[in-house]
């Protein structure tokens, strides 16, 4: 028997924005415990959640009813993106683990100065939400573009302009309340 959400998904297909609110409004409380289940974070969930939907609104299109119902065809993408989540937290955490430090100056006062400023900007970055962490030090460490960022992470390329762009809003406050000046422009 087909089922009320193959409807809607086939609708969606069809660029229905109606039908694709319905189906969040149907499917999403429950696509967010399971992501809740997954990485037992709530923002990381939520993330995990938007991120599902965006696929579904993105492939509705390609969705076949023969190969599955739409119900677990979204449920899948939810738990997928819930485990790339968690896999981007864990790579996040490794990544700021080997940030190198700054090279030691001969200059006892310079080094303890740098030292603080570099503590200060670590305490900020954990601040940041997982996602706008990992994607700042991909950029801003890792040296990528926010294309290879995209790439790297598995995301769309304006997700990825988001999280930088929201991620350093966020962190200039951040660091400004620890007390680092931030440069403007």
């Amino acid at each position: 028997m087909r089922g009320e959400e193959a409807t809607l998904v086939e609708s969606i297909g069809r660029g229905d924005r109606d039908s694709f609110r319905s189906l969040v409004h149907r499917l999403g409380p429950q696509a967010l415990g399971l992501a809740y289940r997954i990485t037992n974070n709530r923002e990381l969930a939520e993330e995990a959640v938007q991120e599902a939907f965006a696929e579904v609104w993105m492939r509705a299109g390609r969705f076949d009813t023969r190969r599955g119902g739409a119900r677990q065809w979204v449920f899948t993408l939810v738990h997928h993106k819930a485990v790339d989540a968690i896999r981007r937290e864990a790579s996040a955490v490794r990544l700021a683990e080997h940030v190198p430090d700054p090279a030691p100056s001969t200059d006892p006062e310079e080094h303890g100065w740098v030292m603080d400023r570099r503590d200060r900007v670590r305490r900020a970055l954990d601040q940041l939400t997982p996602a706008q962490r990992e994607a700042i030090q991909l950029a801003y460490f890792g040296g990528l573009t926010y294309r290879q960022v995209a790439e790297r992470l598995g995301i769309p390329e304006g997700t990825a302009k988001s999280r930088l762009r929201d991620g350093l809003i966020t962190l200039r406050g951040l660091m400004e309340a620890e007390g680092v000046e931030v440069g403007r422009g």
